[in-house]
């Protein structure tokens, strides 16, 4: 396998990572609130906060080989991302950390913007890349 390939794939299976793990944490601050545990909810939706700028962060250094126009706009929308998580966080406001990357009316968290990238990216790489 290329190395540009081998970088798409990891790009995809580090996005996908970190998109699970953001929605899970969106889903136990919810049940938390649900039970009436407001400081266990704010916790997770912070965490949730703290991976889109960990991700900003670490990206660039945790895929290689990827040097193209694509790669940029991907790396573009994770740091736009990160910011959109970091000034929820410095707001303090619950809503804000609780909405990040959703959109008015859209209370399915399988529909935020950072799946909606891995799913852009996974459309137009994965049937590019040969099988193994």
């Amino acid at each position: 396998m290329k190395e540009k390939e081998k970088s798409i794939e990891d790009m995809i299976l580090v996005l996908t990572k970190v998109s699970d793990e953001f929605k899970k944490l969106h889903q136990e601050a919810k049940l938390a609130l649900g039970k009436g545990n407001r400081g266990i909810s704010c916790e997770k939706l912070s965490q949730k906060a703290g991976l889109l700028v960990e991700l900003s962060s670490s990206l660039p250094s945790r895929v290689n080989g990827i040097e193209d126009r694509e790669w940029y706009e991907v790396l573009d929308r994770v740091r736009l991302f990160a910011r959109q998580a970091k000034e929820a966080y410095a707001s303090g406001e619950t809503f804000a950390l609780g909405s990040l990357l959703m959109h008015p009316g859209d209370l399915n968290i399988e529909h935020n913007d950072l799946q909606k990238l891995v799913d852009e990216f996974k459309n137009e790489h994965v049937t590019s890349l040969p099988s193994k």
